[in-house]
């Protein structure tokens, strides 16, 4: 009870072909204009978005709900907290 199901998700950032720190850089952006509690699902097949991710929510103080890997793709869903860092000031 009171718990939001796993497949919810506000928005999809799909950053195929792009690679980091460019993909990176769009996906903090993406999250920064999203509200708290808003949950954005990132598609990117490029291995350094990849491992970039988990960092890049660590740093903004976003949670890395689901991971996911399928043909080549890679899925991630994060969900934007409260107060995320980049907005503390």
């Amino acid at each position: 009870m009171g718990q939001e199901p796993l497949d919810r998700v506000d928005r999809v950032l799909d950053v195929r072909g792009m690679s980091c720190p460019l993909s990176t850089i769009v996906i903090a952006n993406t999250l920064k204009g999203m509200h708290a509690g808003s949950v954005l699902d990132v598609i990117t097949n490029n291995t350094g978005t990849r491992d970039a991710i988990p960092m890049l929510c660590s740093k903004a103080g976003c949670s890395l709900i689901r991971i996911g890997e399928e043909d080549g793709l890679f899925r991630f869903r994060i969900k934007k907290q409260e107060a995320a860092r980049w907005q503390r000031r």
